[in-house]
């Protein structure tokens, strides 16, 4: 998302003005990083159970997890293309195009 959109970095305060190059090296970046997969995990393992989704998903409705621009719709986008791109690149020729299908159904249905 920072390489795409570089001012959404400037919501961080602990790591906005870290080089891109240098957060994997960084302690708040990567507890944020582990916090998004912990997400993620949750959000799996709770597929089966849409309105403890929506309970734990809308607490985390608020105007400080967005920017004006790019607009909630696009950073929603940007989301899932990075999701489905790391997906592919980590799992090579397992990703089919109905895994990418299924993922891409689940994190429209979470944003």
């Amino acid at each position: 998302m920072f390489a795409a959109h570089p001012e959404v970095q400037s919501l961080f305060p602990q790591f906005a003005n870290v080089p891109a190059t240098q957060l994997s090296q960084n302690k708040n970046f990567l507890a944020l990083s582990y916090g998004t997969f912990y997400g993620m995990t949750f959000i799996i393992n709770n597929m089966d159970n849409p309105q403890l989704l929506h309970k734990q998903i809308s607490k985390m409705a608020s105007p400080v997890f967005y920017v004006a621009s790019p607009t909630i719709a696009q950073q929603n986008d940007e989301t899932i293309r990075i999701v489905l791109e790391v997906f592919r690149e980590e799992l090579g020729s397992t990703f089919t195009a109905e895994s990418a299908s299924a993922w891409t159904s689940l994190l429209s249905y979470v944003n």
